[in-house]
């Protein structure tokens, strides 16, 4: 104007940041129109698009977060065994769910399937399925889905470790929604077994299966935009231990064979029914027992209670109508093997308990 002294740049750039500023944080129609406008556009693109169709596609690649992500790979392969299978009907599979320890001691799903190809013949398929600290509710929620189309040979655990019936544990792992989907059947043991009625369905599966996909989802996101899913290693378990954490895991294990020598009426149920299922569908049940380190059995009653809780669970395996499969004593693994008493970490023991399963597997296929 007339009069007035012209800005100098500076001011104007100053100026303009400002009333920029002033616009970005102070309320307005406009601004939480926006707002609005975007984070409903956000949630109707993922109700879109994480539907366990999309994930059993292409999409499913990007699920997983990372290379140990066991749970993201497990949510992925089961929903597209249920949804999206293309293997030949006659083609010979072998299901292994389970927890870390089976995880550590078979490493490896190509090594298995190589074994089993040389030893049996065929073409072979693999689906490993283990994931952290994985108890009956998880696996029966991915044996329900993996299995639904194309029976096969499921391996179970059934060491002591897996005969618990403390209700309170089984049911944080539940609530905490550590798979990508709901399963009936495990809703069902819940409501049965554990006395709990199992959270009522929305029927929109993003929502119903929120906890998990919270936990996953900007990872999984940067992947998908990136084009880069993860590679899996599936014996990714090896923490390096000290005195004092060695000395909570022989605590933590001694106190399961004390308690689980004589499997829990609860843990029995709940294997029970998930036999049940998986034998209804055609599938043929293997029991594994996976021995922990010698190096913990110092006590003698402690190793009277092993041997009681070695023989509970083959008559436990014929009474479910499986096929028992222990690692006898001259195939055990030393205690150097193992890097917790309960995990190995020997590439060379790891094989030998490839080749146990694998000698269990003939016995099944061959009658």
């Amino acid at each position: 104007m007339p009069g007035q002294p012209e800005q100098q740049p500076f001011a104007r750039l100053l100026k303009t940041l400002s009333g920029f500023w002033a616009g970005f944080t102070q309320p307005s129609f406009l601004a939480l129109t926006l707002m609005a406008f975007m984070a409903t556009a956000t949630v109707a693109i993922l109700v879109i698009n994480v539907t366990p169709t999309k994930l059993a596609g292409p999409l499913g690649a990007y699920l997983p977060t990372q290379f140990d992500n066991a749970e993201g790979f497990a949510t992925r392969d089961a929903l597209r065994l249920a949804l999206n299978d293309t293997a030949p009907p006659d083609q010979p599979r072998i299901y292994i769910p389970g927890n870390s320890i089976i995880a550590q001691a078979f490493a490896s799903d190509v090594a298995l399937k190589r074994d089993l190809d040389a030893r049996i013949g065929k073409d072979w398929d693999v689906v490993m399925m283990t994931t952290p600290i994985q108890g009956p509710l998880d696996e029966a929620t991915l044996l329900d889905y993996a299995t639904r189309n194309h029976p096969g040979i499921v391996v179970i655990s059934i060491s002591t470790d897996r005969l618990s019936s403390d209700v309170r544990h089984h049911l944080e792992y539940y609530r905490y929604g550590r798979i990508g989907f709901r399963s009936e059947i495990a809703d069902e043991m819940v409501e049965k077994y554990l006395g709990v009625r199992p959270r009522r369905e929305t029927g929109i599966f993003l929502l119903d299966n929120r906890f998990f996909y919270l936990r996953n989802a900007s990872i999984s996101a940067l992947r998908y935009a990136t084009g880069r899913p993860a590679e899996r290693k599936i014996d990714h378990y090896l923490i390096p231990q000290t005195p004092e954490s060695l000395k909570v895991f022989k605590t933590e294990i001694l106190g399961n064979i004390r308690s689980n020598h004589r499997p829990g009426k609860i843990a029995v149920d709940m294997l029970a029914h998930t036999s049940e299922f998986l034998r209804a569908r055609g599938n043929k049940i293997i029991f594994f027992n996976m021995p922990i380190s010698d190096e913990v059995l110092d006590d003698p009653a402690d190793r009277r209670r092993y041997a009681i809780a070695m023989k509970e669970a083959e008559k436990l395996a014929g009474q479910l109508g499986g096929h028992y499969c222990g690692v006898k004593p001259e195939q055990a693994p030393p205690p150097s093997a193992y890097l917790d008493y309960y995990h190995i970490d020997d590439p060379a023991w790891q094989e030998r308990m490839r080749l146990r399963l694998t000698e269990c597997v003939a016995e099944v296929v061959q009658g």
